[in-house]
């Protein structure tokens, strides 16, 4: 019986104490790095997730243009003017407001770009 009350007074004691190792002094040197890896994220996880994130709405911009200059050549080539797909149009204003929101929320977008952000948020709002 007194085994018993001993090893649960342990469990519960360390229950208590545990968590407050979590954030506390470690057993390495001062100043070394604890972790084995290489790269260094001095970042928030935002700050990642919006590096990413613009760099997929850059490549999804770079597509439509791409795209657009093609369709433009081909109409050169057959005579008739095709005009873009009213969806797709749509869904590069939103990929580009959204590509300007988070530059200027990095504080990397020009005076110009953010014109054009405010002016696709009064178009997007009032389609």
């Amino acid at each position: 019986m007194k085994k018993q009350h001993l090893f649960l007074t342990a469990i519960i004691s360390s229950g208590f104490a545990l968590p407050v190792f979590a954030c506390g002094p470690s057993t390495a040197p001062m100043g070394s790095n604890t972790t084995s890896n290489e790269h260094h994220h001095t970042g928030s996880g935002r700050e990642h997730w919006r590096k990413k994130r613009i760099k997929h709405l850059r490549h999804k911009l770079d597509e439509y243009n791409n795209a657009q200059k093609f369709a433009n050549g081909m109409d050169g080539v057959d005579g008739h003017h095709s005009a873009p797909d009213p969806e797709e149009k749509h869904r590069y204003w939103v990929n580009r407001y959204e590509f300007l929101a988070l530059k200027a929320e990095a504080g990397q977008a020009t005076v110009t770009e953010l014109h054009e952000l405010r002016w696709l948020q009064g178009k997007l709002l009032h389609r």
